[in-house]
């Protein structure tokens, strides 16, 4: 059983040491309801790099277009466990919170996923949902 803290910071600029993280989660906010629009993994990249990465480019726009949000805030989720943090780990984290929270610009894990049975995860810092603590069933 994988018992993972969050640590999330809000990214103040572009040259944010943040953005430069890897083994980590970020969310895409919208600036005015701090509503998490995407949230998505840094693993094998940077933070800075899988937002660049042109497999995001639909995201992105479906922000702007659909959503109809311009612009939006990076969070970083910086993650602490005592089990050792592999990438499988990492995407079942990931999923757990898509699945909870169903943010609009993800199309993946919202409806299935694979479990953990009994990790739990805990929010803290910056993270602006309702739920900090998540278990899986």
């Amino acid at each position: 059983m994988a018992n993972v803290r969050i640590h999330w910071t809000t990214e103040p600029d572009d040259d944010n040491e943040l953005l430069e993280c890897r083994g980590a989660l970020y969310a895409l906010c919208d600036p005015e309801t701090d509503k998490v629009l995407y949230l998505g993994k840094a693993d094998r990249q940077t933070v800075r790099q899988r937002i660049a990465c042109r497999s995001k480019d639909g995201v992105l726009e479906y922000i702007d277009v659909v959503l109809d949000i311009p612009e939006y805030v990076v969070r970083v989720g910086e993650i602490s466990t005592a089990c050792r943090l592999t990438a499988q780990l990492l995407g079942d984290i990931e999923s757990l919170l898509i699945r909870e929270l169903a943010p609009p610009a993800n199309i993946q894990c919202v409806y299935e996923r694979i479990s953990r049975p009994g990790m739990q995860v805990s929010c803290s810092g910056d993270w602006l949902a309702r739920h900090r603590n998540f278990v899986d069933a």
